[in-house]
């Protein structure tokens, strides 16, 4: 799944540069790989939202939430998708109050925080296993961290899921252009590929 992630979070770094229109390319190609995931319809309702492509972003919420039924961002993003059109009607408005609440529910009741930013998601961009990075001593440092990843693709820069890893790390310390880097040299050698 080396390609499939990478697609998907290159993807988000394109929307927030804004660069929708190549984020939605990058969201198709995941979504080719992954036809049947949440995660990656979710991803592409938002590049279909951000493109101007309402109706299509709709779909994509509501066959995420389909799949995925305690998923709690695609009733979130539809919500929010649905309250943002200005022709919305009323009854529109209340069945996005009512997934807004169902969204709530379930991430009270969910392990995931995909919507919320974790302190330690440096160390899940590096495989959520301390040892996953040069060196045999954990550290929550960005900065080292950052540090031991670089130098585990300076190492074998032909290790796209090094690449990964490195450009996970690099999207949370806010460094896009360089994770977008990473992130499209790892498609390039990614084994999947080949």
């Amino acid at each position: 799944p080396i390609l499939q992630e990478a697609y998907i979070h290159l993807a988000a770094l394109l929307l927030e540069l804004p660069r929708p229109e190549e984020a939605l390319q990058q969201a198709l190609l995941a979504l080719q790989i992954a036809p049947n995931s949440s995660a990656e319809l979710s991803a592409l309702g938002q590049t279909f939202r951000a493109n101007g492509r309402f109706d299509d972003a709709a779909i994509a919420f509501r066959e995420a939430m389909r799949l995925e039924p305690a998923r709690p961002e695609p009733y979130a993003e539809l919500a929010e998708l649905v309250c943002a059109k200005p022709d919305a009607s009323l009854e529109q408005r209340r069945d996005a109050l009512l997934l807004a609440r169902r969204a709530r529910e379930l991430k009270r009741t969910s392990d995931s925080d995909a919507l919320v930013a974790r302190p330690e998601a440096a160390l899940v961009a590096a495989g959520g296993d301390p040892q996953a990075v040069a060196g045999s001593t954990p550290t929550t440092d960005p900065a080292a961290l950052l540090a031991r990843l670089q130098q585990n693709v300076e190492r074998d820069p032909a290790d796209a899921e090094a690449r990964v890893k490195l450009a996970q790390a690099l999207a949370q310390a806010r460094r896009a252009p360089e994770a977008i880097q990473q992130y499209e040299e790892a498609l390039r050698l990614a084994p999947e590929r080949q």
